[in-house]
């Protein structure tokens, strides 16, 4: 079941055609309990895992010039995105500091045609990157920056209401 659910959500948050932004790729962090997490930024939705709990989630965002908004859990968090280097950002609002860091390797596209053999290797490389990055602690973050106010001139991310998928389409 839940692969279906990542597969539905990434053929209807497919990425969209616009100007690659800094935060589109591939990125790794550890969270405040030394989880390994990787994160893919698409235009449009990222997919995410964590170490803590082995299973890919989908979520919608919206990228905007400096700041993004992701929905997840119910709820929408809004981020300023302040680029440190080429191989690092670093998000912001007033609840959290996320630190990432570029991959070297950029984690596939869902397949979701061979939806079973992309988890498969996915989950392999995702262990084998979390092991080669042994000392996962909660990197320090730089000087805390006044970064102001994050807009809130988003337009509402609108979330299909996949009941009304006509049935012939679910196996």
């Amino acid at each position: 079941m839940k692969k279906f659910k990542l597969l539905l959500i990434v053929l209807f948050f497919g990425s969209s055609s616009s100007t690659e932004h800094q935060l589109i790729g591939s990125w790794k962090q550890c969270n405040i309990r030394g989880e390994y997490i990787e994160h893919r930024f698409f235009d449009d939705y990222v997919l995410y895992a964590t170490e803590g709990y082995w299973s890919p989630t989908t979520f919608p965002i919206e990228v905007q010039d400096d700041t993004f908004k992701i929905r997840s859990l119910g709820r929408i968090q809004k981020f300023k995105i302040v680029p440190l280097s080429e191989d690092s950002l670093m998000l912001r609002n007033d609840q959290d500091t996320i630190l990432l860091l570029r991959l070297t390797e950029e984690i596939p596209i869902v397949d979701s045609l061979n939806l079973d053999k992309w988890l498969e290797t996915y989950e392999a490389d995702f262990r084998r990157r979390s092991s080669e990055w042994t000392e996962c602690v909660q990197v320090p973050m730089p000087e805390l920056l006044d970064l102001g106010e994050v807009d809130d001139d988003f337009e509402d991310i609108v979330v299909p209401d996949l009941s009304e998928l006509d049935s012939t389409y679910v196996q």
